[in-house]
């Protein structure tokens, strides 16, 4: 019985937000509208719905993001490498990002990894 109990956990906008942005190809920033579409709703809708949630789209895609920049960090790449795979217009933008993210700047989580 509690075996189908867990099967039939409900899942949440947040959640179902979140695995269209964690699945989508790596440079690939999927927008509200698009996640929207894909759902058969508003964006108004889908935004009220995460906003229901107590979070945003911008809270999720930046949470992602955040995820994929240190996994791509802890492999080597090159600042610049994780930016453009990221999908950020040039490193600068991608710097002020992580440091918005983390506090730190992206060089520092990179110089930390390595030791």
């Amino acid at each position: 019985m509690e075996l189908i109990t867990q099967r039939h956990t409900t899942l949440t906008t947040t959640m179902i937000v979140r695995d269209f942005l964690m699945n989508a190809p790596s440079g690939v920033l999927l927008s509200l509208g698009h996640i929207a579409n894909r759902l058969n709703t508003s964006e108004r809708t889908l935004k009220r719905r995460l906003q229901e949630e107590n979070t945003s789209f911008r809270l999720i895609q930046n949470e992602i993001l955040h995820h994929r920049a240190d996994v791509l960090l802890s492999k080597g790449l090159s600042l610049t490498q994780v930016a453009e795979i990221l999908g950020f217009s040039d490193l600068s933008t991608f710097s002020q990002a992580y440091k918005r993210w983390t506090g730190m700047a992206p060089s520092h989580y990179k110089n930390n990894e390595i030791k």
